[in-house]
């Protein structure tokens, strides 16, 4: 399918180069009044070369070229980081933004840097502002899963068991499944505070079985 699309692309490119020689022939003869018939085939010959680029481009070149753009465009608010130097954030809200430019909206706000990490397909941005981490991730196509997102959704799970409420657990009194979103289900079983009362009783009478005994 590439060398089709070469071989077309080429066959574009010869007609356009036989348009301007034809127009460098017509300026220096005398059929000068053919040179605007020659000037607009020219036009569309280009038109149809950049269309045809267009729409033959691949998923690849598609991404490639988003990112560049992002880079090119936000240089000043990004910083280019290491996947394996990204910190422990699991004791932060973890948060993903669908867009990109809704990202660019958040530091707009927080003025803290977008911290952005290239992999082989996928480029993930992250912004962290004290407790809350925004990350936002684009892929060449939506089946990839960026490095740098999945320590994120590791992250965000850690968290979300953490934040189970101790005070719930104290006071259950038969054992209870908790589902925790995203994370899956947990059997719970209170636990068992000792009857002081009853063994203090107990120790008591080991007692006066022990004087009986001396007696």
């Amino acid at each position: 399918m590439k060398k089709k699309h070469n071989k077309i692309e080429i066959i574009i490119l010869c007609i356009g180069a036989i348009l301007v020689m034809s127009l460098l022939g017509i300026c220096f003869s005398e059929l000068k009044e053919y040179s605007s018939i020659i000037i607009t085939l020219l036009v569309i010959d280009i038109i149809v070369l950049v269309l045809y680029k267009h729409n033959t481009r691949t998923p690849e070149s598609i991404f490639k070229s988003k990112i560049k753009n992002i880079i090119n465009t936000y240089d000043s608010v990004l910083a280019k980081v290491d996947v394996n130097i990204l910190p422990d954030l699991s004791d932060k809200d973890i948060v993903y933004i669908d867009k990109f430019e809704d990202l660019i909206d958040t530091q707009g706000e927080t003025k803290k840097p977008i911290f952005y990490s290239i992999a082989e397909r996928t480029v993930s941005f992250v912004l962290i502002d004290h407790n809350l981490v925004c990350y936002s991730i684009i892929r060449e196509n939506e089946d990839l899963i960026d490095p740098v997102e999945r320590k994120l959704i590791v992250a965000k799970e850690k968290k979300n068991v953490r934040d189970i409420d101790e005070s719930i657990l104290a006071e259950l009194d038969r054992t209870t499944i908790i589902k925790l979103p995203n994370v899956g289900s947990y059997k719970v079983s209170p636990i068992r505070k000792k009857d002081t009362k009853k063994e203090e009783t107990i120790e008591e009478n080991n007692k006066v079985d022990d004087i009986d005994e001396i007696i």
